[in-house]
């Protein structure tokens, strides 16, 4: 009987310490290509392009965030898998990020500047990732 006990006692550690050691996700590097939006200045809103210098890396332990490259806080998060599974759906305060699983292409947005300031451009942004 001790035997039987100290097995099961065994066999428990072992699955409850192996659920700590989960493999991070996936890392994917996202580099804008092209960039368009509204610049303000001088009172009023001018459409522009802008000069795709965005870059942002996705990662996460057990659900992904979207950074911008070399930042430590997400700029888009809460991020989820489409029902059909191959759409990365992100929020942000700023906008969104959308990421095509299957070509690795995004769009990303930046609302903030027309809805809550004039300081900031509004943009949106295409792309494509590569899993590092």
């Amino acid at each position: 009987m001790r035997r039987i006990l100290s097995s099961i006692a065994c066999g428990s550690v072992l699955i409850a310490g192996g659920a700590g050691y989960a493999e991070d996700l996936p890392t994917y590097l996202c580099i804008a290509e092209k960039m368009t939006g509204f610049a303000h200045g001088n009172n009023d809103w001018k459409h522009t392009r802008f000069n795709p210098t965005e870059k942002f890396l996705i990662k996460g332990e057990t659900q992904y965030d979207v950074f911008p490259f070399g930042a430590d806080e997400p700029t888009y998060f809460d991020c989820d898998t489409s029902a059909a599974g191959f759409t990365l759906r992100c929020s942000g305060w700023t906008g969104q990020f959308l990421l095509n699983l299957n070509n690795n292409r995004f769009v990303a947005s930046n609302a903030w500047g027309y809805i809550y300031s004039d300081k900031a451009d509004l943009f949106l942004a295409i792309g494509k990732c590569s899993k590092l």
